[in-house]
């Protein structure tokens, strides 16, 4: 392989241009790999807070209801007695 002056190989054009064409292979294949991540992370996250509001509307349904009872009986309390 020919050398310069101080010793250091040459490198072909050829081969440089192929080592750029890697890098930017790598480079696209990274950006993919991390969208998807991201995507991936934002749909758990949305399926997360979708579970969650569920639950805690399914509790205050709950709760509504309980407390809901709870003022019914209070009310017909008193009238038992008639």
């Amino acid at each position: 392989m020919p050398t310069t002056d101080d010793s250091a190989p040459l490198i072909s054009p050829r081969s440089i241009a192929m080592e750029y064409r890697k890098l930017w292979l790598i480079g696209v294949a990274f950006a993919l790999l991390a969208g998807f991540s991201m995507a991936l992370a934002i749909w758990q996250s949305h399926h997360l807070y979708k579970i969650v509001s569920e639950s805690t509307q399914l509790r205050a349904r709950m709760a509504a209801q309980s407390a809901a009872l709870q003022v019914s009986a209070d009310l017909d309390r008193p009238f038992n007695d008639l």
